[in-house]
């Protein structure tokens, strides 16, 4: 019986490795179901998992400010392309002058994705590829109404061993602080620049502790699978069927709000119980506006982002994470 419980906590603590292949999406990384009772319904404008936690004009707001990410990957000396997919969120910087008097305000935005979405798969024998370029996708719904292209110096990076960065307890994420910001746009763009379109960083003296209520939102290019959210092999998903996946997450051709609670909040990361699939990855992680501790979350802070969305914990099955995003961050 003492081995079986050896044997147990030992695979309990095998770190997920990110060489292994989790699916089939070009550049994801896992990501995990954590909370299989969710529903999607639709909340006003927008869809959401818990309509407790988030009124309808935050959500229908959120929904606005939601981009995909398209990297390009192709192998060397190929033309052929092949897209890798992502979120990537825009964050407001400074006001540009308005074209017009009385003309909807405009601002210049940062650009920022998950830094792993950018890196080169040269040293990853499943693709073996380099990425090219990255683009912004503008959505209305499952057709594609037009598209930016994005400068990231991180773009094709190579990640080595010494970039990895330590989360707590002797656990590391592979890819360091994974946030990438882009080159800042500065002039008036149709759909990119306008307020609606920007987060808003949380203010600077604002502490982030367990039980405060985040969510995430991001664009489903396609019907989510078993392995877009299953942690790793260690723990394979139970009890949850394919088809009940569009009950939990949503259908293709949609922006959707995953909610949930902070459960551990560290110096440079924050871990939650949301849920998330593969290419949900470059999310921002936002404040809710309901069901917040008041002693923590002032009204001001509703909707602000507090850190970028990476994926799942890499020992813990039970949770996703993402990376702080501060002011003194931005370049």
């Amino acid at each position: 019986r003492q081995q079986q419980h050896k044997t147990a906590n030992d695979l309990c603590n095998k770190e997920r490795t990110m060489e292994e292949p989790e699916n089939d999406t070009l550049m994801g990384i896992a990501e995990c179901l954590v909370n299989p009772g969710r529903v999607v319904v639709r909340h006003g404008f927008a869809f959401v998992d818990d309509k407790e936690s988030i009124s309808e004009e935050l959500a229908d707001c959120v929904v606005s400010k939601v981009f995909p990410l398209e990297v390009e990957f192709s192998r060397p000396g190929s033309a052929f392309v092949k897209p890798g997919e992502g979120q990537v969120g825009l964050l407001r910087r400074d006001s540009l002058k308005a074209t017009s008097p009385g003309g909807t305000p405009q601002f210049a935005v940062t650009p920022v994705t998950a830094k792993h979405n950018l890196r080169s798969l040269l040293t990853e024998p499943k693709y073996a590829m380099e990425a090219r370029g990255a683009r912004l996708l503008v959505q209305g719904g499952d057709r594609l109404e037009g598209w930016m292209p994005l400068s990231f110096d991180d773009l094709n990076r190579t990640i080595i061993e010494h970039d990895r960065e330590e989360l707590r307890d002797g656990v590391f994420w592979r890819f360091g602080h994974d946030v990438s910001f882009g080159k800042t746009i500065g002039t008036m763009t149709d759909g990119i620049t306008i307020e609606g379109s920007s987060f808003e960083l949380v203010r600077d003296d604002f502490v982030v502790k367990p039980g405060q209520r985040v969510g995430i939102a991001a664009y489903m290019k396609r019907k989510v699978s078993l392995a877009m959210t299953q942690h790793s092999d260690v723990f394979p998903l139970r009890n949850v069927k394919e088809e009940e996946l569009a009950t939990i997450f949503g259908t293709p051709g949609n922006v959707h709000i995953y909610t949930g609670k902070i459960t551990f909040a560290g110096d440079t990361h924050v871990e939650y119980d949301l849920n998330s699939f593969t290419s949900c990855s470059g999310s921002m992680v936002f404040l809710l506006d309901k069901q917040q501790p008041e002693e923590s979350v002032r009204k001001e802070d509703y909707g602000k982002v507090i850190a970028l969305h990476a994926g799942a914990h890499p020992r813990l099955s039970n949770r996703n994470l993402g990376f702080r995003i501060r002011m003194s961050h931005l370049p």
